[in-house]
Formats: structure tokens, sequence, C-alpha cells
């Protein structure tokens, strides 16, 4: 695709502080081994680089390559933040958003906003359990209640994103901070991707992502999650979706988030407290 597109590739990523104790982020940060307080930020480089490549945006891609590339990227993060906090406040003090958008001339502009703590086990879970009755209340999860055909907008994380939004308009979501999710399903009735997560379904024994075959993208934690071994990629069938069940969801802002299945979206309330996004 050629230069001069009407959108821009993004990623959100997490600035944590706490991050710099983690070995495991260390070890995807953006020289390996290195405490690091952005949260997998190769990954995230990763992801960015490939969808460049995918539309052909050389300059992009360019700015992103290699171990130049993703240093020049960690520090520019740097930088933002240190003219967020400064002078009033220490990067130690608070965790932030991350958005990046990069367009195809090879731009790239950095937001931050604020984001509530979460433990750093939400973050790199040593292992996933088996379904169980939550501790807390979790999150309610939707199945989107018409299809959406796979393309490259739901492959790459772009800022074309509507069928993400209508998705979560009929699943009655009506703010990033709600504590609900929906399940886009592509026409053959395999599930894709949350609008904003990936999914994670306990299938025989294993946990099962959506197969990016199905049309949803390779999320960064979900990235990391199968090199671990703690899931595997597969088809996974709507109607296999069981009312009630447990599942989980994550990205790079929460880490995971613990799920329930809710076949009847009417039941769900808006009201429900808030956790944050």
């Amino acid at each position: 695709m050629a230069p001069g597109a009407d959108f821009s590739l993004f990623s959100s990523l997490r600035y944590d502080p706490g991050l710099l104790q983690s070995p495991e982020n260390a070890s995807v940060s953006c020289a390996p081994g290195t405490p690091s307080p952005f949260y997998m930020l190769r990954y995230h480089r990763d992801r960015m680089l490939l969808a460049a490549e995918y539309f052909q945006w050389d300059s992009a891609a360019l700015r992103l390559a290699g171990d130049a590339g993703l240093e020049r990227l960690n520090q520019e993060l740097e930088a933002e933040v240190m003219n967020w906090f400064a002078p009033n406040s220490a990067p130690d003090s608070q965790s932030l958003k991350i958005r990046t958008l990069l367009t195809s001339a090879g731009g790239l502009t950095i937001e931050l906003s604020p984001v509530p703590p979460v433990p750093l086990g939400n973050l790199f879970p040593a292992t996933l359990t088996p379904p169980h009755a939550p501790s807390l209340p979790p999150w309610h999860l939707f199945l989107d209640t018409l299809p959406t055909a796979p393309s490259p907008f739901t492959s790459y994380k772009t800022t074309s994103r509507d069928m993400y939004t209508d998705a979560r308009s009929r699943a009655g979501i009506l703010s990033f901070q709600s504590t609900a999710e929906t399940i886009l399903v592509n026409p053959s009735g395999e599930l894709m991707e949350g609008s904003v997560t990936s999914v994670y379904f306990f299938r025989d024994g294993k946990w099962v992502t959506p197969s990016v075959a199905s049309g949803g993208q390779i999320g960064t934690t979900r990235r990391w999650l199968i090199e671990q071994r703690y899931c595997i990629e597969g088809t996974v069938e709507a109607e296999s979706l069981q009312d009630g069940e447990m599942c989980w969801i994550s990205n790079g802002l929460r880490g995971l988030t613990l799920c329930k299945f809710i076949s009847n979206r009417e039941a769900h309330s808006e009201n429900t407290p808030s956790k944050g996004n």
C-alpha cells in the first residue's frame, strides 16, 4: 500500500516502574537482560515493524528496523516519559499508558495517560491455571452478534478500527473503563479476538488462543504466553462457548484478566464497578 494512507499503525503498551524488578520483562526489553519499565517493548516494536512491512511503508519500517530502530524507539519513549513527569513528580511514582502511532512516512507520535496499578503477576504470570472460581468479580465477555470479515485491518493494529468500535457498540460496552469485552467472530463461525484484547479458552486440558488464520492479531502478551507454552494456537468455534465458562483476556496495558463468558448480554449492566483500562 502506497505512502499517504489515511490511517496509522499503533501499539499501546504499559510504562510501569515495577517492571524494573522483572527478569521476564528484561528478556523482552530494548537490550535483552537489561531492566526496563516498558512492558514487552521489543514485542511491540516487532508487531509495528511487521505491519509496516506488510503495508510496504518503507520509511516507517526503516525507522523501526534492527537494534538501532529499537534503541531509537526506547530513547524516544524515555524522553516522553521524563517530560510527562517533570518537574513535579518522579518517574517511579505512577504507571502510564503509552500509545505510539506511526505514519506511512515514518512519523511517530507518542501519547501518554495515567493507568491504574496492576500486580506484576498479571503482566508475567507464573502459569495459567485451569478455570476456577475467582476471588474477585471477573470481567464479562460477550460474543459479537454479527460476523466480521478478516482483513489486513484485523490482522494488523491500525487506527482503522470501525469493526471493533461497532462490535463494542452492539455489546453495549460504552466506555473503555467498562469491565466487559466482546469477541469478534468471522463468517465461518471462528473466534478471532476481543475488541481490545487477545482471548484464551480452556479446551481439552489446554489453554487455546484463536489462530491468526481466523483473522485476529498477534498480541504481544499472547506471543509471550505461546512462547512460554502456557497456551497454544488453534481454531475456536463460537458454538463451543458455554455460558458461564471462565477464560482469560490479555493486552499490552493490563496483562492478563480473568473473564466469564455471558451468552445473554442483556443481563450485563454498564454499572459494573470499573477496574480501569
